[in-house]
């Protein structure tokens, strides 16, 4: 049987990830949230039909099941039922949206190369708007910061910001979408073990370039989460005291360069660290307080969408955003729903054991990444791209989505 290299699948998962790129541009009816609702008959087929796979999703499928239950009948007791309302709709929608991947990935000829090709496209994409930004300080109307923005760190020093938040609104936002990219950008510079020319000078330029941003956009979680899966690579890839010395120069070279010739655009980030270190005040405050109201329901949750009226109305907090995706979930959900969620990334870790090693680096880069990645903006449960995020390490993670498995597989559905 003569096998295609790639199937409609495959585009349809890249295109699928690439609509992330569009961020927050249509509110409520984003381009990717449109997607997700066109192809849910499809995906109700598919669920239908293919209990084998949906029997290796069933913990996730009666997770997502338990969670959404549980969020409708918590507007009965919330602090703002219209939030709790909204927050339940986007809630199946990004379940729904987990699952498509799974559909998408389960009919694929490349699943793995497909969703690692989408999220280096992403940042492609997104590339130009991001660049604009920072060299000219103008951002798109969406944008909640505008040029011109000073940051005041106390004791008079006071700095103007430039940054790049893309479609996304918020720069935490964009910040978030560029930990999600960096480690399938690493990945994608060695193919097959084997360095390619080409391939590799693409990927390294773009790395460079996320590197920037990172820094100019002065995240200290997004800079750290970038070193770890740096750091990860050299583990996993560095074979030789030659390429390990190598690499650190002609890396360590262009960052150096375009530091000390507009060293203007790193100050920031190495002011955040000198005066306030990897602590943010405010966020303790706001862990104490989750943490208290957690007991308070008895570990049951305040419920859905509930956290930000909570802290805003009732605790009379000036910074009430959570930026915490882990204590989103305790906090308004509960603890059962909470162990049953962390559930999710200990099957990641249990797939990933035979899996092949560049597929293997990206788990693992990402996981160790995981508590940074997911303390950086606040709305994570919201936002679809958490959930295509976690759908994308289950399929890289699972050796099963190999190439190796298609290729053996002549009843695999390519219609």
């Amino acid at each position: 049987m003569i096998q295609r290299e790639k199937n409609i699948y495959d585009n349809l998962i890249i295109y699928f990830l690439i609509l992330q790129a569009f961020g927050g541009i249509g509110d409520a009816l984003q381009p990717i949230r449109i997607f997700i609702i066109v192809l849910i008959p499809w995906i109700l087929k598919f669920i239908l039909t293919h209990k084998s796979v949906v029997i290796g999703y069933s913990y996730e499928i009666h997770v997502f099941f338990i969670w959404f239950v549980y969020a409708l009948i918590s507007i009965l007791w919330v602090f703002e039922p219209n939030e709790s309302i909204k927050e339940v709709i986007y809630l199946f929608v990004n379940f729904t949206g987990f699952i498509l991947l799974i559909f998408l990935s389960n009919n694929a000829m490349q699943p793995k190369e497909s969703i690692l090709k989408g999220w280096v496209w992403i940042f492609i994409f997104t590339l130009p708007v991001a660049l604009m930004e920072l060299i000219f300080d103008k951002h798109l109307s969406l944008a909640y910061q505008s040029e011109n923005l000073l940051m005041n760190f106390g004791d008079g020093i006071v700095l103007q910001r430039r940054f790049a938040s893309v479609t996304f609104g918020n720069l935490n936002g964009y910040n978030t979408m560029l930990m999600y990219i960096t480690p399938f950008l690493f990945g994608s510079l060695i193919k097959n073990n084997d360095f390619l020319k080409f391939p590799k000078i693409i990927s390294l330029i773009l790395i460079v370039i996320i590197s920037i941003i990172i820094g100019i956009n002065s995240s200290r979680a997004a800079f750290v989460g970038f070193l770890i899966a740096l750091f990860v690579f050299v583990l996993f890839y560095i074979k030789n005291i030659k390429t390990l010395i190598g690499s650190g120069v002609v890396f360590t070279a262009i960052i150096g360069f375009l530091f000390f010739s507009n060293n203007d655009f790193f100050n920031l980030l190495f002011t955040r660290f000198d005066t306030q270190g990897l602590a943010d005040e405010n966020r303790y405050i706001l862990v104490e307080e989750g943490i208290r109201e957690l007991l308070e329901s008895g570990f049951m949750g305040i419920g859905a969408g509930d956290f930000i009226p909570t802290m805003e109305k009732i605790k009379n907090l000036n910074n009430y955003s959570s930026h915490n995706f882990f204590l989103e979930v305790l906090v308004q959900y509960g603890l059962i729903i909470f162990v049953l969620f962390i559930g999710f990334f200990i099957r990641i870790i249990r797939k990933n054991r035979h899996n092949e090693k560049r597929y293997t680096y990206i788990t693992t880069a990402c996981l160790f990444m995981l508590p940074l990645t997911f303390s950086i903006d606040s709305g994570y449960i919201l936002t679809v791209s958490t959930w295509i995020f976690i759908a994308s390490l289950y399929i890289i993670a699972d050796y099963q989505y190999n190439f190796k498995k298609y290729q053996d597989n002549e009843n695999i559905d390519c219609e």
